[in-house]
């Protein structure tokens, strides 16, 4: 090529240029799509809806499916911690686009909810079944009683729990819903042109730097955001850092541990337990419930981040014996691996998956029916070792001697198999058993 043969625009270039620029690659994307949701539905009699949330791979969804269903209905849940932007955001863009939305109510009040469960965290997102899930599966199953189809703007680029998402699904914990991702191979800046591209306007939250458009108080969100509310949203981010803190004084923790948003995880990934170690700043959290108050509160569901059947909750028991006692008695329902620094016991049986903090706080994963039975056996090897009353039955009954009582129940990993006889006619287990079905 000769050297003339080019030349090089140095004009500055516009959003409408760098759409231009790429218009034959986002009706490529489009074709894609389209075909995706003709074939699928095309075989498909169920009533169609979208989940809108006011966030740009919803609104490019909401731009490919107009194109294909122009009266379909938009679900936008509320869980009454959307930035007051984004609601006023959806309900303006429906009025003005002649959209038929269907606003969907968070159920209860979040902040009585932490009262219970404590902070939600990047792993510990009880809120997205309280707020999220537990309303809109109601609503499914009032107003789509026969089943709906679902479509979404869920992509693989996301996170590390949607990257295996495939175009079609059918939700296990909603009875009659299938979804649909046909933006699930874009990447972001794909969407945002894909959105100019169609004369639409994006939340104007994108323009104040917001990666993500959620609840505000997200701790999935990047902590850098959280810090920028204290300028853009000063009433929410005082709001929330008060009772942060308060929660904070309540278990007896260092306000580092809020400054520094050590409060966004349960499990402390290793840079934050390093952070944590060279500042001296204690992780674990105590419970304070009263010495004979037992009670507890579970949030059950598949979250809208990952596909599995999980039940956070929150146990509060009698602390006659530290969780060092709790922690090795929970080697009679599986392995067992403890943190005295992170106050967390990890279990893994044949039932399925589990973390227990001495907070009270217990997260399942597992299958529905085994996650309750889990949930039974941990809630009930916890207050057995509250409330053991150093009867000695349980010695007794266990033939392989892998069971002691010192100040409480000891378990001998090793002898232990498993059986269960050694809660037979034990005065704590019985005790436990009558508490435990008020909750599960």
């Amino acid at each position: 090529m000769a050297k003339n043969d080019f030349e090089i625009d140095c004009r500055p270039q516009t959003l409408d240029d760098i759409v231009a620029a790429n218009e034959e690659h986002l009706k490529a994307l489009e074709r894609a799509a389209k075909k995706e949701l003709k074939t699928y539905l095309s075989r498909s009699r169920l009533p169609v809806n979208l989940s809108f949330s006011g966030g740009k791979d919803s609104l490019a969804t909401l731009c490919l499916c107009r194109k294909l269903l122009p009266g379909i209905d938009l679900l936008f849940i509320n869980t009454g911690l959307e930035f007051p932007e984004t609601v006023e955001y959806v309900r303006e863009l429906c009025r003005s686009q002649k959209l038929k939305l269907k606003e969907i109510r968070g159920a209860g009040d979040f902040f009585d909810q932490v009262k219970s469960f404590g902070p939600p965290a990047k792993d510990y997102r009880w809120c997205c079944k309280t707020n999220k899930l537990g309303p809109v599966t109601t609503f499914l199953r009032e107003n789509y009683p026969k089943g709906c189809v679902t479509i979404e703007g869920r992509r693989i680029y996301e996170s590390f729990n949607r990257s295996k998402i495939m175009a079609v699904e059918r939700n296990p914990y909603v009875p009659g819903q299938t979804t649909l991702s046909p933006i699930r191979d874009w990447r972001a800046l794909e969407v945002m042109l894909y959105i100019y591209w169609n004369k639409m306007e994006p939340n104007p939250l994108y323009e104040q730097d917001l990666e993500r458009i959620g609840c505000w108080l997200c701790p999935a969100s990047l902590q850098s955001e959280f810090f920028s509310l204290k300028s853009s949203h000063p009433e929410q981010y005082d709001q929330w850092t008060g009772r942060l803190m308060n929660w904070a004084r309540k278990n007896n923790l260092d306000r580092r541990y809020v400054d520094w948003g050590f409060w966004r995880w349960k499990r402390h990934p290793p840079k934050m337990q390093e952070i944590a170690k060279e500042h001296k700043i204690d992780l674990q959290i105590c419970s304070t419930g009263g010495e004979d108050a037992v009670s507890m509160q579970a949030a059950r569901g598949r979250s809208p981040c990952g596909l599995e059947y999980s039940i956070e909750a929150n146990l509060s028991a009698p602390q006659n014996h530290p969780f060092s006692a709790v922690a090795g008695a929970l080697s009679m329902i599986g392995t067992v691996k403890y943190s005295q620094e992170l106050g967390a016991a990890t279990i893994k049986s044949e039932l399925g998956r589990a973390t227990v903090f001495a907070s009270g706080h217990i997260m399942i994963i597992a299958g529905k029916v085994e996650a309750e039975e889990l949930l039974r056996n941990i809630s009930k090897t916890i207050l057995r070792v509250q409330m053991c009353t150093g009867c000695r039955i349980c010695e007794k009954n266990c033939s392989r001697e892998a069971i002691s009582i010192e100040d409480t129940i000891s378990v001998d990993e090793k002898k232990c198999i498993r059986c269960g006889k050694c809660s037979r006619g034990c005065i704590a287990a019985d005790r436990a058993a009558k508490i435990l079905k008020r909750y599960v």
